[in-house]
């Protein structure tokens, strides 16, 4: 496969989220577009994506998903395939609600791929504390990737 931009820029966002917010297992957050325009919506997860393949069915469903529904997809690892990232274009931006779904959508992709039940008590709990800990890391704001600021 060739190596676009749109690939590396993927690549460097889970670098960035496997080097720097190695805590959260997974989650949601916002990066800047080194392209211009309003953030992008980053869907993660530190659950070795190379060695697992529970991780990489719920993190390939997800990117077919979003990608079968028009959404601009960049799929991308970092950590030698430790860590994987979704960075999603021309979707929803900036609003709290599509976090909250994007978040919802991680979950549920994980827990069907783990064969865990919804109400499952230690994921709601796992949720929880990997939200906090990605706002923490965040602040609640679109995090810029270093050698990404600008590409235009």
């Amino acid at each position: 496969m060739t190596t676009t931009t749109k690939e590396r820029f993927a690549d460097a966002v889970a670098n960035y989220i496997y080097n720097q917010m190695f805590p959260p297992h997974r989650g949601v957050i916002q990066v800047a577009d080194p392209r211009g325009g309003r953030p992008l919506f980053v869907l993660f997860g530190n659950d070795s994506y190379l060695d697992d393949d529970r991780t990489k069915q719920y993190a390939d469903y997800l990117f077919a998903r979003y990608w079968r529904n028009g959404y601009g997809v960049e799929f991308g690892t970092g950590g030698e395939g430790y860590t994987w990232a979704i960075v999603l274009s021309n979707f929803g931006y900036g609003d709290r609600l599509w976090l909250d779904a994007l978040e919802q959508d991680l979950y549920r992709a994980y827990r069907r791929a783990r064969g865990v039940h919804a109400d499952d008590g230690m994921v709601q709990a796992m949720g929880s504390i990997h939200k906090r800990e990605t706002v923490e890391h965040t602040n609640g704001q679109p995090i810029t990737v270093p050698g990404w600021e600008s590409l235009k």
